[in-house]
């Protein structure tokens, strides 16, 4: 998991430039529910609008081979949209928490102006 962690690490530095709100997927990697709620965690996305995990999880493939061998549905999984002036944290149960929340609001440059919606 250390390679996603510097593949992660590196795109956020990159990409926090953009002030904006984002659109896009995103995957917690982590295994232990529990430990992904106490901040243990890390993040993998994509700023893809409204591309489908399928598309964006083969791109990322592609691009870091690391991730071969696992399927999209294999990490829990969200995903953000803009809707009008507020954006939807669409986002399973078991990762709705406040750390992994606060991180997609820090990623996605959504500045707490979102509502979070429970996805299955």
């Amino acid at each position: 998991m250390s390679a996603l962690k510097i593949l992660m690490a590196n795109k956020h530095e990159q990409q926090k430039l953009q002030p904006f709100p984002r659109e896009g997927v995103f995957w917690v990697i982590e295994s232990k529910t529990i430990a992904a709620q106490n901040g243990d965690f890390n993040m993998l996305y994509d700023f893809c609008g409204y591309e489908s995990h399928r598309v964006a999880w083969q791109k990322l493939q592609k691009a870091h081979p690391e991730l071969s061998g696992f399927d999209y549905e294999h990490f829990p999984r969200g995903r953000v949209w803009k809707n009008g002036d507020k954006s939807v944290i669409f986002i399973p149960d078991c990762l709705n928490c406040p750390t992994i929340i606060e991180k997609i609001d820090d990623i996605f440059s959504l500045k707490n102006n979102f509502t979070v919606e429970i996805s299955d």
